[in-house]
């Protein structure tokens, strides 16, 4: 998967969330990724031009959660897909 989440596609079928890697030019096909819908509104939020920081603290007003423990998630999430 790239690193750069912004490369990548995001897309809604048959109810599910699905992260397409659009940017493949190793010969090597990869599969799109379900995510689920948490992840899918930080991608989203990210794609769009906010930061990791922004978003956390969107995550962490609308819900009440520990912002640096949102942050932390969303690292954990953006690391999982560029590997």
């Amino acid at each position: 998967w790239s690193s750069d989440v912004c490369s990548s596609d995001l897309r809604k079928a048959a109810g599910a969330n699905w992260l397409i890697d659009m940017h493949q030019i190793d010969g090597e096909y990869k599969n799109p990724v379900y995510i689920n819908d948490s992840a899918a509104f930080i991608i989203a939020h990210i794609k769009s031009g906010s930061s990791r920081v922004d978003t956390a603290q969107l995550i962490s007003d609308a819900y009440g959660a520990d912002k640096e423990k949102v942050l932390a998630d969303i690292d954990e999430l953006l690391a999982s897909l560029g590997e």
